[in-house]
C-alpha cells in the first residue's frame, strides 16, 4: 500500500519540481566551456551561461535559456582600466616566476650558529641532557641519542631545518638535537 503511493508521490515530484532536478542545457553549456582550450574564452563563456532561476527571482522563460557555441562567444569590451590591469597582471607572474624555487633560499639576517662554553650539565628524569653555557641559556636534548660532554668544553649550536638546533663540537663526529628551555 506504501510503495504505490511513494511511487506515485515520487512522479508528482519529477513533474511538478523539474527546476529541483538536473538542467540538460546548462550541463551541456558547461560541457562547451570546458571544451574550450583558451583561457579567455573559457572565462567568457562561463560569465555568459544564465544559472537556474533562486527561489527569490522569478523563473526565466524558456527561450532565454543561453546555450553558448565555443565558436561565438568573444570576451567583453575592456574599460579604461583593463590596460592597468593588464600591466599588473603581466608583471606579477614575471615576478613570481623569477622567484619560484628561491622562496626558503632569501638571505636572511639571523644568527646560523653560535659558539658557546659548557658551565654546567643536568639530567631529567628521562635521563635527557639540560645543558647551561655560559652565555646564560639552557638547552635540552630532543633525542636519546649519545653525546659525549664535559663542563667546560666549547661547543657550538647550529640552527637545522624546520626550526631545529643541532648541538655538536669540531673534536668528534657525533651531533644532539636541542631545544632551548630558556
Amino acid at each position: 500500500m506504501i510503495k504505490p503511493f511513494l511511487c506515485s508521490a515520487s512522479a508528482l515530484l519529477l513533474v511538478v519540481c523539474p527546476p529541483l532536478f538536473a538542467d540538460n542545457r546548462l550541463e551541456t553549456a558547461i560541457e562547451q566551456c570546458r571544451a574550450q582550450s583558451q583561457a579567455q574564452q573559457r572565462l567568457a563563456c562561463y560569465d555568459a551561461i544564465k544559472a537556474t532561476p533562486t527561489t527569490n527571482s522569478t523563473p526565466a522563460p524558456k527561450a532565454a535559456a543561453v546555450v553558448v557555441a565555443p565558436t561565438t562567444v568573444t570576451p567583453p569590451p575592456a574599460k579604461a582600466a583593463a590596460p592597468a590591469a593588464a600591466v599588473a597582471a603581466v608583471s606579477r607572474p614575471a615576478v613570481m616566476e623569477k622567484q619560484f624555487g628561491n622562496e626558503n633560499k632569501q638571505v636572511k639576517d639571523e644568527l646560523e650558529q653560535i659558539s658557546v662554553t659548557v658551565k654546567k650539565i643536568s639530567y631529567t628524569n628521562r635521563k635527557l641532557l639540560i645543558i647551561e653555557f655560559d652565555n646564560q641559556q639552557i638547552w635540552q636534548q630532543t633525542n636519546s641519542s649519545f653525546y659525549p660532554i664535559q663542563e667546560g668544553e666549547r661547543h657550538y649550536i647550529k640552527r637545522g631545518i624546520f626550526g631545529s638546533f643541532t648541538l655538536a663540537n669540531d673534536n668528534n663526529n657525533r651531533t644532539l638535537k636541542v631545544k632551548r628551555v630558556k
